[in-house]
């Protein structure tokens, strides 16, 4: 089912989320991932990156 959602991903909102993701330069190589994903993503492939979260991420601001 998941792999159906991605394969059926609407290629327009696919190059926004690409273009919001990795700017303009990176739009095909993020497409290419995500075609890659979308035929060999499984439900525990979902459920690992889903439960892995985010880096750690410090923001620093100065006076």
């Amino acid at each position: 089912m998941i792999q159906k959602k991605l394969r059926d991903f609407p290629p327009d909102e696919l190059e926004k989320i690409a273009i919001d993701a990795v700017g303009e330069q990176g739009v095909t190589d993020f497409e290419v991932k995500f075609n890659e994903a979308a035929q060999s993503g499984t439900s525990a492939q979902f459920a690992l990156q889903m439960a892995e979260g985010v880096q750690k991420v410090r923001f620093v601001v100065r006076e």
